[in-house]
């Protein structure tokens, strides 16, 4: 038995390793509709949600001190940036908007500015604040001692020429390399030439974006800038400033794991640092190939004495356990306790089945193809959703692991976060937060008191935002497969989750190399999946635009009725058939448009808890332009269900053109004027090639007299 110990000892050892070379960081934050408990505020910052951002030494308005204040915003989870062993740094990438507010209109200079790093500690230091002037309370040029390590890049609004430092303008940005005693300071002069004084950053001139990348392979970091919100512009081609041989190992960053964020301060005047938007990216560690010898040795020695140590304390532990209680040892010590931590994790069955009850119906939620869902509640209180997976026996263990780890590596304010997992011989389990106001189609088609417009644009922008997230801001594109109103969940301030992501890919990947069933839900999939039967991005905006169209209709996409006229079968058909005549508006949610008290819900995230208030309406309905961005709101479902997939919008444009508070004014492309047709081109299994014709309607015929099983 001593070897048994030995042996998973050993084991253990190298999981650990092996899980912390792997470790990354994801997460994005589009904006900010909440003070989200994800972030750590130190010192000097607060939320606005009028401007959903944080802002960083907004006290120097409240309180009127001119000066020396220091704040810093924080994501609450270390970032594992160096692994000491094999001496290799992480990759990472970021992108924030942000913007400076000059607060003393009779200042002739600026404040101190802000800067983008990392922190061994998320506290600000006694030290670290005498810096604020200096260095925004970050670093100190002048500091040439070892132990003065800094890795930070700097967005100055002051011009500052002391010893040790010599701004070229009162707007520029800078890298700050501090290591062994030597500081290296790139800056880039946002003034322009040999201008000193611009006060670009400062002033309330606007939202500013910023992007750095770091390529631990190749020791390069690149900064990127531009004019105007991550939402609103592009990722510039050419870097301001590009460093190279830059080694983050651990002669400039304190610890292996680092809090990243942003600190500012203020010196000279009154101002703030607003962040409206972050993004960050970390990669795994690489692995060391050929570990130094001398570090060998000296693992092999401490191993060995650990190992026979941990070995025999085991043993002992172990023997006692299984003469005692050695199933209640295995059940219980597989995993930590329920109430312990946050972070998605593996679960036993038996835990899972006393959450929910043993699956008891009162505890059921919905019910699915691909499993029924009960609310489960843990030992601490916390309410969570259960899944239990229908039909996963082709599912490998290993493989369905390391499907559930990458899932649970995703993370964006609208998507359904992966709480944990159970893979147990009585089945596959998935846990996810539990929502309270339930599924959208919920509200659309079982509750009378329905949705307001306002409440209705907020949930799709929220919707588009993650799936923007899920295509273009992750490692790696993922396609969501299923997008539909039942998927969409509810928190108690009605803030948008699309659940379900990923889920096509962790469960049905082995049965779609199998067969040729499509992967989607009827009236939602695409027309050309009829003939590629392949997902895209293009097929996910597809059903997005088909959500749209059911959340701002209040129909279904396929009517279920028997008795409904053939030509009201198909939602896009009827709404297109509306924009030809000249009247979309007629196919819009009568709740919409007119309300029998006369008064119309409106609802504001930007107030406290969200919550719904009635505002007085002289016209006892809609607003004029609460009617154009109805309209356009169809018209932007329409453009993501265009036949031909390459002339849809990106979700990306969609999540841009929702967000806006003013989708009513805006202009978006025009619509062909009558229900476009779109030509597939088929290579069948001789080589030839066939072109079939076809417009939504007859596809969506199609999959409705065929019956189509689907996922």
């Amino acid at each position: 038995m001593k070897t048994e110990v030995v042996l998973l000892w050993v084991l253990l050892l190298f999981c650990e390793r092996s899980l912390a070379q792997g470790q990354i960081t994801n997460f994005s934050f589009p904006s900010f509709v909440a003070d989200d408990n994800s972030l750590l505020k130190v010192d000097d910052v607060s939320f606005n949600g009028s401007f959903e951002s944080f802002d960083i030494n907004h006290r120097t308005y409240t309180t009127g001190l001119l000066d020396q204040e220091c704040g810093r915003l924080l994501y609450k989870d270390k970032v594992r940036m160096v692994d000491r062993a094999s001496g290799k740094a992480a990759s990472f990438s970021t992108s924030f908007t942000f913007a400076f507010l000059q607060l003393d209109p009779n200042s002739t200079s600026c404040g101190s500015g802000m800067v983008f790093m990392f922190a061994a500690r998320p506290n600000i230091s006694a030290v670290e604040y005498t810096r604020r002037g200096k260095g925004m309370c970050t670093f100190d040029s002048t500091d040439t001692s070892p132990t003065n390590r800094v890795f930070a890049v700097k967005f100055d609004s002051a011009l500052t020429n002391v010893s040790g430092i010599s701004d070229p303008s009162d707007s520029n940005i800078g890298v700050v390399i501090s290591s062994q005693g030597t500081t290296r300071e790139h800056t880039y002069n946002l003034c322009g030439n040999n201008i000193t004084q611009c006060h670009l950053l400062c002033g309330d001139k606007g939202d500013f974006s910023a992007w750095i990348d770091y390529d631990s392979a190749a020791h390069t970091l690149e900064v990127r800038f531009r004019n105007g919100s991550l939402a609103s512009s592009g990722k510039p081609t050419n870097p301001v400033i590009r460093v190279s041989e830059v080694q983050l190992d651990d002669s400039i960053l304190e610890n292996e794991e680092m809090y990243v964020g942003f600190t500012g301060s203020t010196f000279w005047s009154r101002e703030v640092h607003r962040i409206r938007a972050w993004n960050f990216n970390s990669t795994a560690l690489p692995k060391s190939a050929n570990p130094p010898r001398k570090l060998l040795e000296a693992g092999a020695i401490v191993g060995i004495g650990v190992a026979i140590l941990g070995a025999a304390l085991i043993g002992i532990f172990l023997l006692f356990r299984f003469k005692t209680k050695q199933r209640e040892f295995s059940e219980k010590h597989k995993i930590s306790s329920l109430s312990s931590s946050d972070t998605p994790r593996a679960f036993t069955y038996r835990e899972l089945r006393r959450a929910t009850k043993n699956f008891n119906d009162s505890e059921l939620l919905s019910g699915g193809s691909f499993g029924d869902v009960f609310r489960g509640t843990l030992p601490s209180g916390t309410l969570v959703a259960v899944k239990r997976i229908k039909n996963n026996k082709e599912q490998g263990e290993e493989s369905f692991l390391a499907e559930a780890t990458s899932l649970r590596q995703i993370r964006h304010r609208n998507l359904l976060q992966l709480r944990g997992w159970c893979q147990a011989k009585e089945g596959l389990l998935l846990v996810y937060d539990y929502m309270s106001n339930g599924s959208l189609d919920k509200w659309l088609f079982h509750n009378d008191s329905g949705l307001c417009w306002n409440k209705r644009h907020f949930i799709l922008a929220g919707v588009a935002s993650g799936l923007a997230y899920l295509h273009e801001e992750c490692m790696q594109c993922v396609l969501h497969r299923d997008i539909k109103s039942s998927n969409v969940m509810l928190d108690t301030d009605f803030n948008p989750y699309l659940g379900d992501f990923g889920l096509a890919r962790l469960i049905d990947h082995h049965k779609l190399e199998k067969t040729t069933l499509l992967a989607g839900t009827l009236g939602y999939m695409a027309p050309e999946m009829h003939y590629t039967g392949r997902a895209t991005k293009e097929t996910d905006v597809y059903a997005f635009g088909i959500l749209v169209l059911e959340v701002v209709c209040g129909r279904r996409p396929l009517a279920r009725q028997v008795s409904v006229d053939p030509d009201d079968v198909v939602l896009l058909d009827i709404v297109w058939r509306a924009h030809e005549v000249g009247n979309i508006l007629q196919v819009a949610d009568p709740k919409l448009l007119a309300s029998t008290t006369g008064k119309l819900a409106q609802f504001d995230p930007a107030v406290a808890g969200s919550q719904e208030h009635v505002t007085d309406m002289t016209t006892g309905g809609a607003t004029s332009e609460e009617k154009k961005a109805i309209a356009n709101a169809l018209h932007v479902g329409l453009l993501c269900c265009l036949p031909n997939p390459s002339e849809r919008p990106s979700i990306r444009v969609v999540s841009q053109w929702l967000k806006g508070s003013e989708l009513g004014a805006m202009e978006l492309p025009p619509l062909p004027t009558a229900i476009p047709y779109n030509q597939y081109s088929v290579t069948s299994s001789d080589g030839l090639k066939t072109s079939l014709s076809s417009n939504m309607s007859s596809f969506q015929t199609w999959a409705l007299s065929e019956g189509t099983a689907t996922t």
